[in-house]
């Protein structure tokens, strides 16, 4: 990852990245974890993240590395067709952003890393120096934002280990492909 660029590492253990995610997939995603929320709110969440995911293909793109478990890639949030077009997607992207966007899948027959057992998080570094690191950290029934030292030291660790897991770029790549082929 290139020095002084806004960065971000994150780890996923049953669905893709926000950032990545089709505006289809997003919506299934939202609809499933909050089926009580009013339709007005599902379209301001689902707009929000579609404006974020700017970040990734703008002018000035940010760094992003995420290691997502192999359970992504099967976990059919809003269907067959809705998972289809989110592997096909985020395959495009790994393809057009190959400076500024890893993606690295963890076999099923990993025999563990740190972040296993664990939920989603993801970790923002700015280049100003300013701000410091942030953790995002998703559960069930909470999410969370902060940047106490000791969280963001912890989860820190956790990137690393699921990547030492993973797939190469290149394998991961092709097990996203052939994901979406058996669709």
């Amino acid at each position: 990852m290139e020095h002084g660029a806004e960065s971000m590492q994150s780890y996923g253990n049953t669905i893709m990245n926000g950032l990545l995610q089709t505006e289809e997939h997003t919506r299934a995603v939202i609809e499933s974890a909050a089926p009580n929320i009013r339709l007005a709110e599902t379209d301001r969440r689902v707009q929000a993240r579609m404006i974020r995911q700017r970040r990734i293909t703008g002018d000035d793109p940010l760094h992003l590395s995420t290691a997502i478990s192999e359970a992504v890639l099967h976990q059919q949030i809003g269907g067959a067709r809705c998972l289809k077009a989110q592997l096909e997607h985020v395959a495009r992207l790994i393809e057009s952003h190959p400076d500024t966007l890893e993606v690295r899948v963890v076999p099923f027959s990993s025999t563990g890393h740190a972040a296993v057992g664990g939920s989603s998080f993801l970790l923002s570094d700015f280049p100003s120096g300013r701000l410091p690191t942030m953790l995002w950290h998703e559960t069930a029934t909470s999410t969370k934002l902060t940047s106490t030292h000791l969280a963001v030291r912890e989860h820190g660790i956790a990137p690393a280990g699921a990547t030492s897991s993973a797939f190469s770029r290149e394998d991961s790549l092709a097990m996203i492909k052939a994901a979406s082929g058996d669709l």
